[in-house]
């Protein structure tokens, strides 16, 4: 293609539109839609990862892609975890609020305790689907902070600039 910059706007777009449609996923949603939902959500942050590392190198001259490369890595992998922790924040906050909606018998504590693979050892079957309803709304609002970053990322894309990467052939004499 020889820019960067169609790949970093496509790349806000899948993934604001996978977030938004992993948001819409409860526990009786066909296994075809979560996967696919999941494939176009991983190609938008797939192809969001590599740009800028793309662009870096392309970018700058070549005494300082090494510091800027660790700056990028560094930066990418600090947001990783801030945005886990947003996320875990977001995630246990629903669970707290949504479950004594849901289902006002179940202490959310112990639901959070026993994590998702042991929800059904702490809940009563009579219980469960109000909890699992709760536990799905909670994974949709870390989605929803997931579309929010993908919009955000597709708005400060174009501040890339559009440059053409492909090597250019060297002229001789012959071709002018």
């Amino acid at each position: 293609m020889g820019y960067y910059l169609p790949w970093a706007v496509a790349s806000g777009i899948l993934t604001s539109i996978g977030g938004g449609l992993l948001s819409t996923l409860t526990p009786y949603t066909a296994t075809g839609k979560w996967v696919g939902y999941q494939i176009l959500a991983g190609a938008g942050r797939g192809a969001g990862f590599q740009t800028p590392i793309i662009a870096v190198q392309n970018t700058l001259p070549p005494s300082q892609i090494s510091i800027a490369m660790s700056i990028l890595m560094f930066t990418q992998t600090l947001s990783g975890a801030v945005f886990l922790t947003f996320s875990d924040v977001i995630f246990s906050t629903g669970l707290k609020t949504l479950i004594p909606k849901y289902e006002p018998d179940v202490s959310a504590q112990v639901v959070i305790a026993a994590g998702a693979t042991g929800i059904r050892d702490v809940v009563s079957d009579q219980n469960l689907p109000g909890v699992l309803k709760a536990y799905a709304k909670s994974v949709d609002h870390v989605f929803y902070l997931v579309a929010a970053m993908g919009v955000v990322a597709f708005v400060f894309s174009f501040g890339m600039g559009w440059k053409d990467i492909r090597k250019k052939k060297p002229t001789t004499e012959q071709d002018v």
